[in-house]
């Protein structure tokens, strides 16, 4: 299933009671997630067969309130970075999904943020140039901005157009802004995108 069918499926409500009830019954653990305690009546609980994340209302009918999912990409970073070495971490690419029921936002505060720490640990993330929803665009500009708060952590501009390679990396927010603001205004729902950002916390990464 794509991503867009995930998220059209999500926002229906009684296709996402169909899709949660599937989950919890065959693909489903309890998840605690580091330094987030998850308030009531809710369930943090990951698959069993890749790295899917949900936050579950816990009623007699349960909906996904929260999503989130990392996909591996190594053949989009081996031609978008042919040169860098990855020796210790992934590459991956993350899609976020959240309820708009009103009510819930407790439940949502601050949990994005803890999964791009517990992601960041593990992989190297990439964004690349497709079609972001307004939520997913806010998502990775606020987790973006952190970034350049971070003295570990390493944001990698790349420009595929015209068949070349250009890679930037900005060193400051104000640097960052112009690319994010180009990267934006090019994301299509190209199954080939020309940009990508990769954010890297990782000792041994080379570029």
């Amino acid at each position: 299933m794509n991503n867009s069918l995930i998220t059209a499926f999500l926002n229906d409500t009684d296709e996402n009671r169909k899709l949660t009830a599937g989950f919890l019954n065959y693909a489903s653990t309890n998840f605690s997630l580091p330094s987030f305690p998850v308030p009531k009546p809710f369930r943090l609980v990951r698959s069993v067969y890749c790295n899917e994340f949900r936050l579950i209302s816990e009623e007699s009918e349960p909906v996904t309130l929260f999503y989130i999912r990392l996909f591996d990409c190594p053949l989009i970073t081996s031609v978008t970075f042919p040169n860098v070495k990855f020796p210790s971490k992934n590459p991956a690419q993350c899609m976020v999904w959240t309820s708009l029921v009103p009510g819930h936002e407790d439940a949502f505060k601050f949990l994005a943020s803890h999964f791009f720490l517990y992601f960041l640990d593990q992989f190297n993330l990439v964004v690349p140039s497709v079609t972001l929803t307004l939520l997913a665009a806010n998502f990775w500009e606020s987790r973006l901005k952190w970034c350049f708060d971070s003295k570990d952590i390493r944001v990698i501009h790349a420009d595929l157009k015209d068949n070349n390679i250009n890679k930037v990396e900005p060193k400051t927010w104000k640097e960052f802004m112009p690319l994010w603001s180009e990267f934006l205004y090019n994301c299509d729902a190209s199954d080939e995108p020309e940009q990508y950002f990769l954010i890297a916390k990782d000792p041994a990464f080379l570029i």
